[in-house]
C-alpha cells in the first residue's frame, strides 16, 4: 500500500527543492525521470567484468583471476565493431598469498584481488582505446568494510593499492572526457528509502501528501530497501533522480585527491529490479 501511495504522489516532488541537510543535492527537478532513446552512432562504449576461483589449501591461498574488457564502436549505418581487450578469452593470473587471514579476512582479499584486476584492465582500454563511455560490473566504489581487514597489515596494504588504481581511473576518464559509470544490480542498498524517511515528515503540509502519511509509514519504509519500493515506483524507462551517493576518500585519505560519487535508480524492463547506475 505504502508504495502505491508513493507512486500516486511521485509527480508532485520536486528534488531540487529538498534540503540539502537532509543530503539531497540535484538539479533534476521530478523524483522520476523519463529516459528517451538516443543516438549512439560513432560512440564507443567500453565495459569491464571480472572473475575469480579462489581456493584454500595447506599453508597458502591461491586464486586464478581474469579481467576482459569489450569495446563497441557504433559506426553509422553499419554493425558494430567489437575488440576483445587484452583478448576475449586471456589466460588467467595466478596470485598466492600465505599471510594467516581468518575467513572474512579471505573473502576481502579476494574481493580485493578481483577489483585490481578489473580496474587495472579498465585503465589500460582508457589509455590504448579512448571510449566515450566505459561501464564498470558493479560499484565504482571499492565496496570493502575497512573494520574487516584494519588487523592485517598486508590487507590494508592491499586495500591502499586499490583504491590508488581507482583515483588513477577517475582522473584518466577526466583527463580524456570519458564518461565512467558502474552499474549495480540486485542492489541491497536502502540509502534512498533512508533519506526519504527524514524527509517525508516534512511534506506533510502538501495537500498530495495527506493520504501518504495518515498510515504510519515509518515501519514500512525502514523495512524497505531502495529496489523495493522502486520497483512499484518507476515506470519502464524511468529513472529516479540523481543523489548524492558518497564520497571516494575515508578519515585516512584526507591529503589525497576526493571524488564524490552520485548515483540513481533506472528501471529498464517492466518486471526486472531498478538497476544502481554510479558515477564520480
Amino acid at each position: 500500500m505504502f508504495q502505491n501511495l508513493f507512486r500516486s504522489v511521485k509527480n508532485s516532488l520536486n528534488p531540487s527543492e529538498f534540503p540539502v541537510s537532509f543530503g539531497f543535492k540535484t538539479t533534476d527537478k521530478s523524483f522520476a525521470v523519463n529516459c528517451a532513446e538516443t543516438n549512439i552512432e560513432g560512440l564507443k562504449i567500453a565495459g569491464v567484468d571480472g572473475g575469480i576461483i579462489h581456493r584454500s589449501l595447506n599453508f597458502f591461498d591461491i586464486a586464478l583471476i581474469r579481467a576482459v574488457g569489450v569495446l563497441f564502436y557504433y559506426v553509422p549505418n553499419s554493425n558494430p565493431i567489437v575488440r576483445y581487450f587484452p583478448e576475449e578469452n586471456p589466460f588467467p593470473d595466478i596470485v598466492t598469498s600465505i599471510e594467516p587471514l581468518n575467513q572474512n579476512e579471505i573473502e576481502s582479499l579476494i574481493s580485493i584481488w578481483r577489483m585490481q584486476k578489473e580496474i587495472k584492465c579498465a585503465i589500460s582500454l582508457v589509455k590504448e582505446d579512448l571510449p566515450d563511455i566505459i561501464i564498470l560490473d558493479g560499484s565504482v566504489l571499492p565496496y570493502i568494510d575497512y573494520k574487516m581487514i584494519n588487523q592485517s597489515e598486508f590487507l590494508v596494504h592491499q586495500y591502499l593499492s586499490l583504491k590508488t588504481l581507482y583515483r588513477q581511473l577517475y582522473s584518466l576518464c577526466q583527463k580524456h572526457h570519458t564518461a565512467l559509470c558502474g552499474i549495480v544490480k540486485d542492489s541491497r542498498s536502502a540509502i534512498l528509502t533512508e533519506k526519504m524517511s527524514h524527509l517525508l515528515p516534512h511534506l506533510s503540509k502538501l495537500k498530495e501528501f495527506e493520504k501518504l502519511l495518515e498510515i504510519d509509514y515509518r515501519p514500512i519504509i525502514r523495512q524497505l530497501r531502495d529496489t523495493d519500493l522502486l520497483f512499484q515506483v518507476l515506470d519502464q524507462n524511468e529513472r529516479t533522480f540523481e543523489f548524492y551517493l558518497s564520497n571516494f576518500n575515508e578519515k585516512f585519505d584526507k591529503n589525497l585527491p576526493d571524488f564524490d560519487i552520485h548515483c540513481f535508480y533506472l528501471k529498464t524492463a517492466e518486471y526486472d529490479t531498478p538497476l544502481r547506475i554510479e558515477f564520480p
